[in-house]
């Protein structure tokens, strides 16, 4: 097959959130020879004292470090699915201080509420880390829609919108469970890529490497069980994409999926 000129790069806030979300998709653009790069935002290992709230997350995952154990499954995951993997080497944002040496962020309200000003500095940072690396012409990014509320996805979410201004192409994805009830991306359009049951396993696959997820992630369900009782349309299986309307999308440059 003739090698495709264009590069998907997928975005995750954290080691398992393109993976658990869009796997399907990475691993039929892979197999169609498509060169597919997954980054990974806060990566940034971190050795000093934790915060309480960090030190509770790690215990409640059977974690040391966090970042060590979880860079590890990334790698594990990537290599399952033939993906490029890279780390963008920002702190989480359970790490992360302000100038004066507090924590930004030291309990879930503040994990899930208003983005810090002072990540305002970090946004710009990753805008410019990843416009660095890819010309607008020859790339599509996928960035995380932030659904959940989580800082860190609203930070990579607002960059995303950064690079669209700057003539990228930009795309994205829902994050693990869904909810078409959800006006959080409102304005873009949604696009339903439908998937077989093969594709399906092979996600399920992918997503079994981060272990010390899955108790935060799936509560008492396996993975399995998980994701094949989600998003099910007459024996295939779908993950959901946001698209800017009227543009070049992912829909006409792959020309490839079904969808609905």
């Amino acid at each position: 097959m003739k090698e495709k000129l264009f590069k998907f790069v997928f975005i995750s806030p954290h080691y398992d959130d393109v993976i658990g979300s869009c796997s399907c998709l990475i691993d039929f653009l892979i197999r169609e020879k498509y060169s597919v790069d997954i980054l990974t935002v806060f990566s940034k290992k971190y050795f000093g004292i934790k915060s309480e709230l960090a030190q509770d997350i790690l215990d409640f995952c059977g974690l040391e470090n966090g970042t060590v154990e979880r860079e590890r499954e990334n790698q594990r995951a990537c290599s399952y699915l033939h993906a490029d993997a890279d780390d963008l080497l920002f702190y989480d944002a359970i790490y992360r201080k302000s100038t004066c040496g507090e924590w930004l962020y030291n309990s879930f309200i503040d994990l899930f509420g208003k983005v810090n000003e002072q990540d305002n500095i970090l946004q710009q940072k990753l805008f410019q880390k990843i416009q660095s690396r890819y010309m607008p012409y020859e790339s599509f990014l996928f960035f995380p829609s932030a659904k959940g509320g989580h800082v860190d996805h609203k930070i990579v979410n607002q960059v995303g919108f950064l690079l669209r201004k700057a003539g990228y192409n930009i795309a994205f994805y829902d994050e693990f469970s869904y909810n078409e009830n959800c006006n959080y991306m409102s304005g873009l359009v949604k696009r339903k890529l439908l998937f077989s049951a093969v594709e399906l396993h092979t996600k399920i696959n992918a997503v079994g490497f981060y272990k010390s997820q899955h108790r935060m992630l799936f509560q008492n369900k396996s993975v399995e069980e998980y994701y094949y009782n989600m998003n099910q349309v007459n024996s295939n299986w779908f993950e959901l994409y946001y698209l800017f309307p009227g543009e070049r999308n992912l829909v006409d440059i792959l020309s490839f999926k079904n969808e609905i």
